[in-house]
């Protein structure tokens, strides 16, 4: 099983040189090669409602932890309020219950999922500058 978290993850990373760099886990017996450019780390913002978080979690998209819900506006269906069919093309504004979260993540599909906004953009940056020095 490779590390849940990213932080762990880009900690048993070798880069080699600017086209390989080797994932090592002796304790697990792992050891395989990537893509220098594939550790880039983005990060991406999410704002989910209790179901679309419930579900990110059931796929794996961000980490199974609990986030704080917030207030926010959402276009959605007037005819998801009124239940009337005649509804569904009339678009609306409503108050919904959401997560502000911001996934850190590389393009092997590492993750790690954090609510501030500054940690987020500093783990990133952490890790995209110990790549682009190798590049």
């Amino acid at each position: 099983m490779i590390e849940e978290s990213l932080k762990d993850y880009m900690s048993k990373i070798k880069i080699i040189n600017d086209k390989i760099a080797e994932y090592r886990d002796e304790e697990k017996g792992l050891i395989y090669p990537v893509n220098t450019i594939q550790l880039t780390a983005r990060v991406d913002y999410l704002e989910l409602t209790k179901e679309e978080l419930q579900k990110a979690k059931f796929e794996q998209k961000v980490d199974d932890k609990d986030y704080k819900m917030f207030d926010c506006n959402r276009r959605i269906p007037k005819s998801t309020i009124t239940k009337d069919k005649k509804d569904q093309f009339i678009i609306t504004n409503s108050k919904v219950k959401a997560t502000h979260i911001y996934n850190v993540a590389n393009q092997v599909g590492i993750h790690t999922t954090l609510e501030d906004k500054e940690e987020a953009i500093k783990l990133c940056d952490e890790i995209n500058s110990q790549i682009y020095k190798a590049l």
